[in-house]
């Protein structure tokens, strides 16, 4: 539990907004933004722990500050982000918490036509909010520290053929011992060809991973092919589908070893439509994925949102998820199978240029094939958000 805000990491945050300011290089049609922002929320949960026989109910009160900075030169672009969340529960005060948010990306272009960029993240937060919203796992409740790195280049090649190379990094910890930390380190080639009609492209993704768990590793092997289409100004989409190979050890209790092989199809796909009062977008993927339970796994999953203004201050916004979770290894010790559902409506209205109110509500539920028991999860909050933008040169 971290009812304290961790010295250290609050330093980081001074040192990724002043540091770079010193030490990036200046120019005079700079472009530069200052965000400060700051969210005020009330909120009902009806199972805080999302048990499964003996839902907790609570208030929970939460403040969210942030504060990023912009930079833009023709050449360059550099987005720094620090932001923290605390939540105080009304009676669960062992759950109270300060969530910490990090994150740098940084670009350039050396020469014409080749750009390099770092994108780098540092969060502190916990496993039933933050990483059940992203990645639609169950794990035990536990503060989770996470490092990501992603170093890339690209590369024009011609005014038709693109080239990208990045190395996503990836290492979390799990604060107890209910769940397993991992680290993971992926090489990704990208290539995309523009044809002829200049909205179609065709693409290519060939990538290896290493995933390193306590008592185990596994190695992925990966290609993917697709094609991508802008069919008009506002409306585009891609979908890449390929073979997965993945090459697995683990150690398991007793001292027994395990070595095994398994081949399998992955995807992913996008919808983009941007319209007079909305936008909607849709995601879709399959992949071999590590997971703070110790073994790899098999994630299929379908994200959509929308966004839609009823009046010139009224706005709904939706996001609905849809995941499967699967144990890649059908011998392993815990065979998890399961379902989850994540619905999330809203209705925000704009009370000034800079402030606006919003009315929230939020349904989960798993369905666990291998005990046939499902959970359920009902939230309901209100949010105050203020944003503001300084601009400079």
């Amino acid at each position: 539990m971290r009812p304290k805000l961790k010295s250290y990491p609050a330093w980081l945050s001074v040192l990724l907004l002043v540091v770079p300011v010193i030490l990036w290089p200046g120019y005079s049609m700079a472009i530069q933004e200052l965000i400060p922002r700051l969210s005020l929320d009330l909120t009902y949960d009806d199972n805080i722990l999302f048990s499964r026989r003996s839902p907790q109910r609570d208030w929970i009160y939460g403040i969210r500050p942030s504060l990023s900075w912009r930079y833009r030169t023709e050449r360059d672009i550099l987005d720094i982000k620090a932001g923290l969340h605390g939540q105080k529960y009304d009676t669960e005060h062992d759950l109270d918490t300060v969530d910490q948010d990090y994150r740098l990306y940084a670009s350039r272009e050396v020469f014409f036509g080749t750009t390099i960029s770092l994108n780098a993240q540092y969060i502190l937060d916990t496993t039933q909010d933050e990483e059940f919203t992203q990645e639609g796992l169950l794990l035990f409740r536990e503060d989770r520290t996470a490092y990501s790195l992603t170093p890339a280049v690209q590369w024009q090649a011609t005014e038709r053929s693109t080239w990208a190379f990045s190395v996503p990094i990836y290492h979390v910890n799990y604060e107890g011992k209910g769940n397993s930390d991992y680290n993971y380190e992926y090489l990704i080639l990208n290539y995309s060809y523009l044809l002829d009609d200049e909205k179609t492209s065709l693409l290519a993704q060939p990538s290896i991973g290493f995933i390193d768990f306590e008592h185990g590793d596994t190695k992925v092997y990966q290609i993917m092919f697709g094609v991508g289409r802008e069919f008009t100004e506002r409306l585009f989409a891609n979908l890449m589908a390929g073979l997965s190979y993945t090459r697995s050890h683990n150690d398991r209790e007793y001292g027994d070893e395990e070595d095994y092989g398994k081949t399998g199809w992955v995807g992913a796909g996008e919808l983009k439509w941007d319209w007079d009062r909305g936008q909607w977008n849709m995601n879709l993927e399959r992949r071999v994925s590590a997971s703070g339970y110790g073994e790899t796994l098999i994630k299929d999953r379908l994200t959509t949102g929308v966004s839609w203004r009823i009046t010139e201050r009224m706005r709904f916004k939706g996001r609905l998820s849809a995941g499967k979770v699967k144990s890649q290894d059908d011998k392993a010790f815990k065979n998890y199978d399961y379902v989850t559902y994540d619905v999330s409506p809203a209705i925000v209205y704009q009370l000034s240029e800079r402030i606006n109110v919003g009315a929230y509500y939020r349904y989960s539920l798993i369905d666990d094939k291998e005990v046939s028991d499902t959970r359920h999860r009902n939230r309901f909050f209100i949010r105050l958000d203020y944003r503001d933008i300084w601009f400079g040169q």
